[in-house]
C-alpha cells in the first residue's frame, strides 16, 4: 500500500513566509497529551464563564421575584404587605450581594477574544518546536499577527505537506 500517509510522520518541516520572509521550523500535530493540555486550558477557563453565568441568570430571578412582588404588594392586605416587605427586604440584601460577587467575578475574567488568542498561542508553543521557532514567533507578534490566524497558515501549510508524501 503506497499512498501519502507513507510513510507516517509525527513531525513536519514547514515554512511559512511572513512579509516576504521566509522561516523554516517543525510542526509537531496535535496529539493525545498535546490535546490533553489545550484541553485542559479551555475547560478551567470555560468553568469561568459557566460561573457567571449562573450568577448572572440568579440574579435575574432574584430582580423578577423582586419585581412580582412589587406588583403584587399593590393588591393584599396590610398583614400580606408586611410579609411582601420583609420578603422584599431579604431579597434587596440578596441582589447586593450578588452583584458585588458577579462585579468581582467579571474583574477578574478574560475577555473571551483574549482566551481564545492565548488558546491558539498555547498550541503553537506545543506543537512548533525546533531552531526556526523563535525567530517565527518573534515576527508573528512584531507584525501583530493573531495566533488563530497563524493556526490556519500552519494547518494549511500541514496539509499540503502530507499530501506531498
Amino acid at each position: 500500500m503506497n499512498n501519502k500517509l507513507n510513510p507516517l510522520k509525527t513531525k513536519h518541516d514547514l515554512t511559512l513566509v511572513i512579509d516576504d520572509v521566509s522561516y523554516k521550523f517543525t510542526y509537531k500535530p496535535v496529539n493525545i497529551q498535546t490535546q490533553s493540555e489545550l484541553d485542559d486550558f479551555k475547560n478551567k477557563n470555560s468553568l469561568e464563564y459557566e460561573k457567571i453565568d449562573e450568577k448572572r441568570a440568579e440574579l435575574k430571578d432574584l430582580k423578577e421575584m423582586k419585581a412580582l412582588n412589587e406588583e403584587i404588594v399593590k393588591d393584599v392586605n396590610l398583614i400580606d404587605k408586611a410579609k411582601i416587605f420583609f420578603e422584599q427586604k431579604e431579597l434587596l440584601k440578596k441582589i447586593s450581594a450578588l452583584e458585588k460577587e458577579l462585579k468581582e467575578l467579571e474583574k477578574d475574567i478574560k475577555n473571551i477574544d483574549d482566551v481564545v488568542e492565548e488558546y491558539y498561542q498555547k498550541q503553537f508553543e506545543l506543537c512548533v518546536i525546533g531552531d526556526g521557532k523563535v525567530a517565527l514567533q518573534n515576527a508573528i507578534e512584531d507584525a501583530g499577527i493573531s495566533y488563530a490566524v497563524i493556526n490556519v497558515y500552519l494547518q494549511e501549510a500541514l496539509k499540503e505537506a502530507v499530501e506531498k508524501k
